[in-house]
């Protein structure tokens, strides 16, 4: 997952130059390379987010953003992986960064609590629109089927990285628990907080409580949840 197309990235890009030109991408059978690029980003302010305990900051990163996207043959599929690499300071380590409910990739800003420490960041989006609430864009094609294709993205250097690890709460807890089972080898520690894995629960329990709001005689207002939202703030 993503891991694959990180580590030569890692083996032929000079950090300091940040050029797509300099990286040499893998080949994979059954695997079409459609883009890649690099930016060098610095002073770049954004809002970092911490899943365990749930926290956010502000930050400034200096680092280089390299994008590729690639689809499978027959597939009519476009996956983008996205690793952040520091411009400096980089501490040998690298950070898979997992999604959020059913969504593989969420938010960028988990990258940044990763770069913040010297790791590299790396994530995709396996493919799918970033909705973590709703995945009938992309779970169905045109006739209203099940696309099998794309859901079968969403579940499952000279100087490399010393040590890799994923990090991921909810989907992106589903995701390295997935990477554990049948990719063993691939990171050297995995933190999956609160794995989504037993969907036939889960989904009932996600759909409960607008089945009793749908069922109550008077169902509670969204002015009446501002109000009971503001006063546990207070």
């Amino acid at each position: 997952m993503c891991l694959w197309l990180a580590s030569p990235i890692f083996a032929t890009l000079p950090l300091l130059k940040c050029s797509s030109e300099d990286i040499s991408l893998p080949r994979m059978p059954g695997v079409t390379m459609l883009s890649v690029a690099a930016e060098r980003l610095e002073n770049y302010s954004l809002i970092a987010e911490v899943a365990k305990p749930e926290r956010h900051y502000d930050v400034t990163l200096n680092f280089c953003n390299v994008t590729t996207n690639y689809g499978h043959e027959g597939w009519k599929d476009n996956v983008q992986v996205t690793v952040w690499l520091p411009l400096e300071g980089w501490n040998g380590r690298l950070s898979g960064i997992g999604g959020s409910g059913l969504s593989s990739l969420w938010t960028y800003n988990r990258f940044t609590p990763a770069v913040t420490r010297g790791y590299a960041a790396v994530g995709t989006d396996a493919g799918h629109v970033r909705n973590p609430l709703d995945a009938t864009i992309w779970v169905l094609d045109t006739a209203g089927n099940v696309n099998f294709f794309f859901l079968q993205n969403f579940l499952p250097s000279p100087k490399g990285p010393r040590s890799s690890y994923w990090d991921g709460c909810s989907t992106g807890g589903r995701q390295g628990l997935t990477l554990a089972q049948q990719y063993p080898t691939a990171y050297d520690g995995i933190l999956a907080g609160a794995p989504a894995i037993n969907r036939a629960t889960f989904v009932p329990a996600m759909y409960y409580p607008k089945f009793v709001m749908d069922h109550m005689s008077h169902p509670l207002s969204q002015c009446t949840f501002d109000a009971i939202r503001n006063a546990c703030h207070r």
